[in-house]
């Protein structure tokens, strides 16, 4: 079963934290024809040294990201498919710049945001997200991750940023699903709800630069 039934190329970006199960639902995705997958930084190039040693050193790993995401975007142009799913994406570089930031790691959100928002925007955002509890099951069963992806006040700031960067994108291209749920579930999910994707120009992608939300309704990109 095609994932979605046009000859326009459509961009959908898998989000959440880690352990969200973002890689398994991609992967499920792409299963069908006519559409591509696009693995995660972390599965196409090393990462940048953590912690940097200072904000120029931050501002060079994310110079050094957004130059992967450049080559993603062009390999998903190149792929000639009606829809490529990337497993994560510009939301991800920002809302970890905020976390780190948070923690008074050397960080710098505003470089990260300004550097990301000249990414044309997704078409559509399905955001994943599981409970701490499950988050520890998963990663006991996995294998530990690095402690700075994964400690509670880490997860506690990168959720409330997802939400604020969420809220900031047209609700009707944003779809919120638990990763607690089956897999066939969360693929019948996305597959229902990309059949009826509202048309019309995306505009420019904007990023918050801060996990505060917005408490003022003029203060969100329109």
């Amino acid at each position: 079963m095609a994932l979605l039934r046009t000859s326009t190329s459509v961009r959908i970006l898998v989000e959440g934290l880690c352990l969200a199960g973002k890689t398994t639902l991609t992967q499920a995705l792409a299963t069908g024809p006519g559409t591509t997958r696009v693995p995660e930084y972390a599965d196409l190039t090393q990462l940048p040294p953590w912690p940097p040693q200072d904000v120029a050193a931050a501002r060079q790993g994310l110079a050094y990201l957004t130059a992967v995401e450049e080559k993603r975007h062009e390999w998903a142009a190149a792929s000639g498919t009606a829809a490529v799913v990337f497993d994560r994406g510009p939301l991800t570089l920002v809302a970890h710049e905020v976390a780190m930031s948070a923690l008074n790691v050397p960080a710098d959100p505003h470089y990260a945001a300004r550097l990301c928002s000249r990414f044309p925007a997704p078409h559509a955002i399905v955001y994943l997200d599981v409970d701490d509890d499950e988050a520890i099951a998963r990663e006991q069963r996995r294998g530990a991750l690095p402690a700075h992806l994964v400690a509670p006040e880490v997860r506690a700031v990168l959720r409330s940023y997802y939400e604020r960067a969420l809220g900031w994108t047209d609700d009707r291209r944003v779809l919120r699903l638990s990763g607690s749920a089956p897999l066939t579930d969360l693929v019948l999910a996305v597959r229902t709800y990309l059949h009826n994707l509202p048309q019309g120009p995306l505009g420019r992608w904007l990023l918050p630069e801060t996990a505060s939300h917005c408490t003022d309704p003029m203060e969100r990109p329109q």
